[in-house]
């Protein structure tokens, strides 16, 4: 909050002289023109004269500030002018009276409704020409240090805004954040402002000689300064007053200087005024140049609203608070702790989580979304994996059972054909034995007729591997092996069966008729199995015609091929199958005839699927039943790989 002391008349002097300032206002007004009439807009004309030149940071800031707290007064508009004496380079007498004489000359064609002195120096030549220059208009001032209004009794009824400048306020930050500091380096420049500064410090910081070492770095040529602030130790404190011109006589921004001193020096480095914060300054004492503004603006509205300067004369405090740099705290390794309570931390530097909370909400709630996407993918790829291998063992586990039922199946066929196998095998055998005998006696001749004999002993020969060639088929059909997939020629499995059950069929009167198709393409399957289902197929056709007239009981096997499949086809003369058997006929237990177990069809059907074929049955048109066998042809590629 600002601090506001006013003041007012309260002897009968001074309200008689108030009365009669007033009255020869109120008379003067027509002549004087205190607010212009441009057309049918009124202005009121504020000019600000200002000690320094107008790229100094502390003009800008106080400047842009009055320029944007006045622009009306009451109806009127306000226009703002803005002089600058650039004291700091120009001192002497001439230029003063050069600077009086542009003004005088500049503003005699309009009235001054308020005059507003910018700095100390600016004051003083407003005083000193003020009957010359503004006769009639109000005159305050803005930024004085307080100390100059304070020892001035001259002033003492002059508006305006004070400000308050103390090193020792600003060292007693330092020590705060640098308690074992013992070590203190005041740096100041040449000019007459920055003697006054030094001056003041030295005042002001006789009370730190024991606390301290202080070293006073003024009126040093720039590079020299700078390479005594190299030499500087870590730990100590660096104090900034003021650098407007070196001891070479060039004249400086402070603002710039100090920043060349915050770049080289190994201690933190304080500042007094507030155009130094952002500059390189761990931080200072001081009031901000936008409060000093708006505090001179607000006080200039009053006046330029009526209020009597005399009466109104007050001065009044912009608000004074401790400044930091959060970046330079960091820089340094300052404790943030440690400092004053009421403290400003200027230039923070955002967190991620507070520049963009509404982002990082959103990209961990996708993460997290995600991630539990992730999660819930991998149990359920988990419990995939699971349910396959379960799959896969019951597969296996039905497959081995599957083989076991065809094994069972394919040793109850064999057993059904055991007669005609009994039968096939001892034709060769009596063979044998005739022929054996033969020999024999074709031997006690004599003499022995070797021809005889050796046609004998080939015959028995021929015999015996006609034996054997029954009895290997019978027992490859019983064995238990592992199914082997491999190339083969379906006509030539077909044959193989035939000649197993062939003797069967003689028996049971039954016809074989046989169409093959020479140009059959080989398929890919296992040897066995196949030839399994195809003598499942022959039993069946050939059990089915037990009823029929003899000279109807045929069977038809047949090879075709097409650009995708090669089939076969069982074709009999039997009694045939109802619709209803026809859909059932390869359910497992389903049977027509007596004393079967009704597996053979279904066990079939599970081969040919294994081999990603087919199986179905058809009813003929005039009597029996078809059944169709379905193999698809491979591709080259697939059969060169089984042929490695």
């Amino acid at each position: 909050m600002s601090e506001i002391k006013r003041r007012g008349l309260v002897s009968p002097f001074r309200f008689l002289a108030a009365a009669s300032a007033s009255l020869t206002l109120s008379l003067s007004l027509p002549s004087l023109g205190v607010a212009q009439s441009v057309g049918t807009v009124n202005v009121k004309n504020v000019v600000v004269v200002y000690s320094h030149e107008s790229v100094l940071p502390a003009n800008v800031i106080v400047d842009r500030m009055l320029r944007e707290n006045m622009r009306f007064a009451g109806a009127s508009r306000i226009d703002v002018y803005s002089e600058y004496l650039d004291t700091a380079r120009f001192s002497n007498a001439e230029h003063l009276d050069g600077s009086m004489t542009y003004l005088k000359e500049k503003y005699s064609d309009r009235s001054v409704d308020l005059l507003i002195a910018g700095g100390l120096e600016s004051l003083d030549f407003l005083l000193s020409h003020r009957d010359s220059l503004f006769p009639d208009s109000p005159l305050m001032y803005s930024c004085i240090e307080s100390e100059r209004i304070a020892t001035d009794k001259s002033l003492a009824n002059l508006p305006g805004v004070q400000m308050r400048v103390d090193p020792v306020s600003t060292l007693e930050l330092a020590k705060a954040l640098q308690p074992d500091a013992k070590r203190l380096f005041v740096i100041s420049g040449a000019s007459n402002r920055d003697h006054v500064w030094k001056m003041k410090a030295q005042d002001r910081l006789t009370a730190y000689r024991r606390e301290f070492q202080i070293e006073y770095l003024s009126g040093l040529p720039l590079e020299e300064l700078l390479q005594r602030v190299r030499q500087i130790p870590a730990g100590a404190i660096v104090l900034f007053l003021l650098y407007m011109q070196d001891g070479d006589g060039q004249y400086l921004s402070s603002p710039e200087v100090l920043q060349q001193v915050a770049e080289r020096s190994a201690a933190p480095v304080y500042g007094v005024y507030n155009t130094f914060h952002g500059n390189g300054i761990v931080g200072g004492h001081f009031a901000t140049f936008e409060d000093l503004g708006k505090e001179t603006a607000e006080l200039g509205l009053q006046i330029l609203n009526g209020a009597d300067p005399i009466e109104a004369s007050a001065f009044t405090y912009a608000p004074v608070n401790n400044h930091l740099d959060w970046r330079q705290m960091q820089l340094w390794g300052l404790n943030q702790s440690r400092l004053p309570s009421g403290s400003v931390v200027d230039f923070r530097e955002l967190s991620a989580w507070e520049r963009y909370p509404g982002r990082i909400v959103a990209a961990i709630t996708i993460i997290v979304f995600q991630t539990a996407m992730i999660v819930a993918l991998v149990v359920q790829i988990r419990h995939r994996r699971i349910a396959e291998r379960l799959r896969l063992a019951s597969q296996q586990i039905a497959q081995r059972q599957r083989d076991e039922l065809a094994r069972v199946n394919r040793i109850t066929t064999i057993g059904e054909l055991s007669t005609s196998i009994a039968h096939e095998v001892n034709q060769p055998l009596s063979a044998i034995v005739s022929n054996a005998q033969a020999a024999i006696r074709l031997l006690r001749q004599s003499p022995t007729d070797t021809e005889e004999v050796a046609a004998a002993l080939h015959d028995i020969a021929n015999d015996g591997n006609r034996a054997a060639g029954i009895l290997n088929r019978v027992r490859s059909l019983a064995r238990k092996e592992q199914p082997i997939s491999e190339p083969l020629e379906l006509n030539e499995e077909v044959r193989e069966v035939l000649r197993l059950a062939a003797p069967d069929a003689e028996n049971r009167g039954v016809v074989i008729n046989q169409e093959f198709d020479d140009a059959l393409p080989s398929i890919i399957g296992d040897r066995i199995e196949i030839q399994q289902v195809i003598l499942n197929l022959l039993i069946n056709a050939a059990q089915a015609m037990q009823d029929v007239n003899p000279e109807s009981r045929y069977i038809t096997v047949r090879t075709t091929h097409d650009a995708r499949f090669v089939q076969l086809t069982i074709e009999d003369g039997g009694v045939g199958l109802a619709d209803d058997q026809l859909r059932r006929i390869f359910d497992p237990f389903f049977t027509t005839r007596r004393g079967g177990i009704g597996m053979g069809l279904s066990i079939s059907q599970s081969i040919i699927e294994s081999h990603e074929g087919k199986i179905w049955a058809t009813q003929n048109a005039d009597r029996g039943a078809t059944f169709h066998v379905r193999f698809p042809i491979p591709s080259s590629d697939a059969l060169d790989l089984r042929n490695v």
